[in-house]
Order: structure tokens, then sequence, then C-alpha cells
């Protein structure tokens, strides 16, 4: 099926360096009660359905609520967003903040953001919920800080759980100067995902992008480029050879790589047919 085109990209916070708090049963005045961990960010930003939370135990009638708290290590636009649940409970909130000067995630000025297209909780397992329950969010501003607090309610018994939690955008400009940004051929960065649209099974598909040093004054050393799906390859040249990892020895400042292709090679019939991520994943290894 065709899905609708998503302008930004998803926000890789599992890898870099956001830390995530959160409480259970309690408002945002409670503060943080533990800590997600490496592993846990890494499912709950991933494609798949695992559960993270079991909101309610089975209890019976009254409300459930959670919070979290996403402290990202710069300033973050965010466009849209995504999470899934699977509630036999009903949704009776589901809220989004931001903030600039909070030092504990509760003190501090928030904004509440708005959700133009409805609110951005999904509540069913199909495999392309990733890719259908994307709906946009509108903050005035960037934001450090994101706190999340969702309520349920049943009057029966019943399981709700909390499985994944997107969000789409980048980072706020000026926020890290020296940075690798993907770009186009013409050096413009990339702002949304390279979608590859429908494909028919056993054909192939190539294109491109460059990588640019977004430095002023430094020289990015040891750029590694890792790309972690089994159907896709890079390589330096149109016609290969194809590889998961490239190495580039260094880009000058506000300079632009060579041109990198990547492959996206589908099998012969019969394949699981649904959509997929690919994550192309950049480390430079010195700034100099």
């Amino acid at each position: 099926m065709p899905y609708q085109e998503l302008n930004h990209r998803r926000i890789p916070y599992d890898i870099d360096g956001t830390v995530v708090g959160y409480n259970i049963g309690q408002d945002y005045a409670k503060g943080i009660t533990d800590w997600l961990s490496e592993s846990q960010l890494s499912a709950i930003n991933d494609e798949g359905t695992s559960t993270l939370w079991k909101s309610n135990e089975g209890s019976y009638g009254g409300s459930v609520q959670r919070c979290m708290w996403f402290f990202f290590p710069e300033a973050r636009e965010i466009e849209a967003s995504n999470w899934l649940g699977s509630w036999v409970r009903s949704l009776l909130r589901f809220e989004m903040q931001g903030s600039n000067d909070t030092t504990n995630g509760m003190d501090g000025t928030w904004e509440t953001a708005v959700f133009p297209s409805g609110t951005p909780m999904g509540s069913h397992t199909v495999p392309s919920w990733w890719r259908i329950y994307v709906k946009p969010v509108s903050f005035s501003t960037t934001y450090k800080t994101i706190r999340i607090k969702f309520e349920l309610y049943s009057s029966y018994d019943g399981d709700s759980y909390f499985r994944k939690a997107h969000f789409y955008g980048r980072k706020a400009y000026g926020q890290t100067p020296d940075d690798i940004l993907i770009c186009n051929a013409d050096g413009n960065e990339k702002t949304a995902l390279l979608d590859w649209g429908d494909r028919p099974e056993g054909t192939t598909m190539i294109k491109s992008f460059k990588l640019k040093n977004a430095s002023s004054n430094r020289i990015a050393s040891g750029v590694n480029i890792q790309l972690n799906h089994g159907d896709f390859g890079l390589s330096f040249s149109e016609d290969g050879p194809w590889t998961a990892t490239l190495d580039i020895t260094s880009i000058a400042p506000d300079n632009l790589s060579a041109r990198i292709y990547i492959r996206n090679l589908l099998g012969a019939p019969p394949l699981i047919l649904g959509p997929k991520a690919g994550r192309c994943i950049i480390t430079v290894g010195s700034w100099t």
C-alpha cells in the first residue's frame, strides 16, 4: 500500500545521548522515580511491537497515569511523533510539553504542544503502525527537554500496554557547530526520510547522498558510515561493491564528501510484505 511521505527524520534518541526518566501513577510534580536503560530506549524506538510496560495489571475501574521525560543533548525541533499502545482502557489524556530552562523536569517554564491532526497515539499493533500513525506536533520553538503525560481509564478488567515512542525532527540550528550532515548532491541537508516508495519484489533501486562537514574550522577525521539493514548496501560507486560500512579518511571544514550510493535489493517472491526501515549511523573519529 502507498504510505504518506514523511517530511521529517526520526530522532535516534536511543543512541544520541538522550536520557529518559519516568514515573508510574503520578503527576509531573512527583518527579522522576526511575530511568530507562539503553536496551529499553532501543526497544521503544524501533519498529517492532514489543511491550515496555503493562499499565494497569488487570485492575478494575479507575485511571492509570504515566509521565515520561526526554532530556536531549541539545535543543530539538519536534515536528511529528508516534506513540504505540494497546489499550483495553480508554485514552483520557495525552499531553506533550517542552522546556529549555528546567533543571529536573519539574521546575522551569513549559509549553504544551498542539496536535493539528489529533493525538499521536496509535492502538493497533499492525506491522505498519510506525508508518501510518505519525502525527504532526506543533511547538512555538525548539526545546531541549520534552515531557509526556498519558492517562488511561477502564470500567472493567483488562490489561493495557505501552509499547513505543517515536519523535521526528532535527537538532536546532547552531546547536552542534561540529557536526556531519546527510545532504543532497548540492549540499542542502536532507530533512526528510529517504523514502523508497512502493517496490515490486525482485527489483533493485539505487539512490545517493553526500556527507557535509558542518564545522567552519575543524576537520572531521576517521568518518565511519554504518548501515544496519540487510536489504541495503553502501558503496562509493554506482556499480558496487556493496557493503554495510564505509570509511572516509577526512572531510575538510564546510566541505562535502564524495557521492555515496545506497542500494535497496529486494529478493524474488515470496517476501514478507510491509514497510521496513534502515538506519545509517555516522561517527567521527576526531575533530582537529
